[in-house]
């Protein structure tokens, strides 16, 4: 065998190789491709077959619950790079979110007498953000009634960070989310 023969031969074997290799990482990327279709059909028709939450015995004869958890199963996550996920904006008659994936809180209307605003920031999980509970009666917005309605001189607003599924780290990266952003006059 000559040297251009070998040369050809070598060519031959680089190129049936490096086509193999091609198809290999093609068919890998397809399978994840479909793995993951899979995934996200199968995690959202379990979701609705799953959640069967509003036949728990503390929703009998609650008439709002069958609607809530309607509207929970509609909603959806936008992808958030320093915390994971967060919601995407949901109107409904149970469930708010606003476009910043923040759950409605109950904030008295009145103003104060004397103008004075204590704002307060309440961060945590799925308890907090208030898993099962419609907006009026989530904690935080327990926690802005009560202080409203102790207090003439000073309002109370209170802003539920919290996310269903958040752990801590999510909760502090929030939080420093929070304190470095450009404060915005309301």
């Amino acid at each position: 065998m000559n040297y251009l023969e070998r040369d050809m031969s070598k060519k031959f074997w680089f190129i049936l190789v490096a086509a193999l290799i091609s198809f290999g990482l093609v068919e890998m990327a397809l399978h994840v491709a479909q793995g993951l279709f899979e995934f996200r059909e199968l995690k959202n028709s379990r979701q609705r077959e799953l959640d069967d939450r509003r036949d728990l015995i503390v929703y009998q004869n609650q008439e709002w619950a069958s609607a809530y958890y309607d509207e929970i199963a509609k909603m959806e996550v936008d992808f958030d790079p320093l915390v994971g996920w967060r919601p995407k904006k949901i109107q409904g008659q149970y469930v708010n979110v606003d476009a910043d994936g923040i759950r409605k809180t109950w904030n008295s209307s009145l103003d104060s007498q004397n103008g004075k605003v204590v704002k307060i920031f309440m961060f945590g999980g799925s308890a907090l953000w208030g898993a099962g509970a419609r907006d009026e009666f989530t904690i935080p917005s327990l926690l802005s009634k009560l202080l409203n309605s102790d207090s003439e001189k000073i309002r109370y607003e209170v802003t539920n960070y919290g996310q269903s599924g958040y752990v801590s780290l999510q909760e502090i990266q929030a939080v420093r989310r929070l304190l470095t952003a450009p404060i915005r006059k309301g």
